[in-house]
This record gives structure tokens, sequence and C-alpha cells, in this order.
């Protein structure tokens, strides 16, 4: 079975200083989960996941509803099989128009459950507020009575995920979901927008499709790739392009240096000036915005805004891994064997390159 995967597409997400900037910026969300769509259809996948926080809000405006349907309906009329979950950006739950598509080949997860398929089980859950342990140990079971491979759905934490330019790594909250994963078991997950494997690749964060914030400027986006067969599971990360990011950290605000930089950037660069250090008075926030007007710098936005000090934060990465713009990960190819003996299964499809 041929999967392709994606998660947190914040179709409807909103940005910019202008009202054409926002909506270029919406557009872009929706031309990158587009072209997964797009890709699924190419490649012959079998299967299409998304794994939560489609909409960047938990009301979408109508024209984000009407490009999930748009890129989705061909997908799902050349029988594809998709899988969606909500996320948190979702509020754990998707609206009932959301269902309006009468396709036994479109499966929208509002609760906790597990369907059956030919090549696998399915284990899948929105995102979850309250009755983590009970809902642990029903999944729990699911995984470990099944006679099939599994794949485990979901938009959560867990422990040693990690985001940021400080590389920020959650550890063993009450949040994070703890399972006891068989070689058979692969959970897919989204929530931290950091594509990333997990317990020797049995957990991997699929990522973002689109920055959302500049913690992720450092951070490439995409998809993952991959297929599922009776002895095994492999996986590949492929990167998409992205709107750019620039920080521009600094202790000193210094008008003609930061004119100097931000000339040598593209308009349609994100732009984020955080001083440190200081304090920004609001005479002096309205002099930066004077001095860079919307209609030529329609993505600069500014950091502290009140009377917040910040610690530098990008500084000290750059300081690690020189001046670049990226989290240096292996994005390598996960291949895992299962355990001889663990399952009986029947053939399915072969033949994914990686």
């Amino acid at each position: 079975m041929r999967f392709l995967a994606v998660g947190d597409t914040h179709l409807g997400l909103l940005n910019g200083r202008t009202a054409h900037a926002k909506r270029e910026l919406a557009d872009q969300a929706a031309q990158q989960f587009r072209y997964c769509v797009n890709k699924v259809m190419r490649t012959g996948v079998d299967w299409f996941f998304h794994a939560g926080d489609i909409f960047d809000r938990s009301r979408p405006k109508a024209w984000a509803i009407d490009q999930y349907y748009s890129i989705i309906q061909p997908a799902l009329d050349a029988g594809i099989n998709l899988a969606v979950i909500p996320g948190n950006h979702d509020k754990g739950v998707l609206q009932p128009s959301l269902f309006d598509f009468e396709y036994d080949n479109y499966h929208v997860i509002n609760s906790l459950k597990y369907l059956d398929f030919d090549e696998f089980r399915l284990v899948a859950s929105p995102y979850i507020y309250q009755g983590m342990r009970e809902k642990e140990r029903k999944m729990q079971a699911w995984i470990d009575n099944s006679d099939r491979p599994v794949i485990v759905l979901l938009h959560h934490l867990f422990s040693g995920a990690s985001f940021g330019p400080m590389d920020y790594t959650f550890r063993n909250r009450e949040d994070c979901v703890r399972l006891r994963l068989p070689d058979y078991a692969q959970v897919i997950t989204g929530h931290v927008h950091r594509t990333q494997t997990l317990n020797g690749g049995k957990i991997v964060y699929t990522g973002s499709t689109v920055r959302t914030s500049f913690a992720e400027a450092i951070e490439p986006k995409g998809y993952l790739l991959g297929e599922i067969t009776p002895e095994s599971i492999m996986y590949r990360f492929v990167e998409l392009p992205s709107i750019p990011m620039e920080v521009i950290e600094t202790a000193v605000l210094d008008m003609e240096e930061l004119e100097q930089k931000l000339h040598k950037l593209s308009p349609r660069t994100r732009i984020l000036l955080r001083l440190t250090g200081m304090e920004l008075a609001s005479n002096q926030l309205q002099m930066l915005f004077a001095q860079f007007p919307a209609h030529r710098w329609p993505y600069f936005s500014v950091s502290p805004r009140g009377d917040r000090i910040l610690e530098p934060l990008y500084a000290p990465f750059w300081r690690r891994h020189g001046r670049v713009q990226r989290v240096p990960h292996q994005y390598t190819p996960v291949f895992r064997q299962f355990a001889s003996n663990e399952l009986t299964m029947t053939e399915t499809k072969t033949g994914l390159e990686v």
C-alpha cells in the first residue's frame, strides 16, 4: 500500500500588512496542498493521509473551504483513499459541511476509532483535549490486537519532539502521547511543524506544508511519501518550495543598516526585525513602519511590541551552524523490517522507490 501524508496545511492562513499580501499567503498555502494532492494522482498512490490542522482557524472562511473541496475532489474522483483528522486549529472536530462529499473512499475521522482495510489497520484520533490516558489504552489495545500492519494517524505531541531555532524539546509532558509500538505499527502525526522521526522511525512528524511563524524560518517544508507491505514500511521526506523568511536579529537599531539589508531582499520575503535587549517605544515602532511602508514591504514585522525585552534566539543557532536558514537534519529514507512471525498477511502492492 503506497501512501502520501501531509499535515498542518493551515488553509486560510492570513498574514501580512495588506489585503493583497494576506490573500497571497493564503493562496500559497493552498498551492502547497494542491501540489501534494496532484502528486498523489501522478504517482499512483493508494492512500492520502492528512494529520490535522487542515485549516488555520476553527471557523474557516467560505473561500478556504471552497479551496479544500476543489483540491481534494479530483483525487477522490480518481479513486484515491483519503483519511483526514482534525487538529487543534480545527478545534478537534471538523465542521459538518466537510462531510458533504459522499465518497466511500473519503474518511473524515471526528472521534477515536480504528478501521480495518485489506492491507492495514488505521487507528486514528482527532486532537485530544481531555481523557488522554483512557484513549491511549484503547489505541494500545487496537494496536496490540491487530493481525495486519497498523498506521496510527494523530495530531499530538510525543516526548522528544523538537522545534524552533533553540531546538525546544517536549519531554514527558502530560499531553504527550505514550504508546508501546511494535515493529508493525507506524505513527504518522501532525502538530509539531518540523518534520522529524522518533523511536527509531516508528513515529514520524509530517511537518507543515507552509511556514506559519518565524520559528520555522530555518525549517524545510514538505510531505511524506512511503509504502507499507506485510513485511516492512518505508518512507521519505520530500521538500516543497516555501515563501522565503528572513530574521534580522540585532541589539542595535541602525536605520541605515536596516534599510540596506531590506533592499537586498525580495518584497515577497517575510521579514522579522527582532530587537533584543531593549524596549521598543511606540514612536519607534511608528517610525519603523513609516520608513518601510506596507505597499513596499507587505510582510515586514517587528518584535517586541510593548515593554517586553527579548533575549537572543536565532544568534545562538547561527553560531552553532553558520548563517544558514535551515535545520541541519539528514532527511534520509526510513526503512523498517517487521519482526518475523509477528503478522500473517496476504500480499499487497510493492515497488515505491524511496
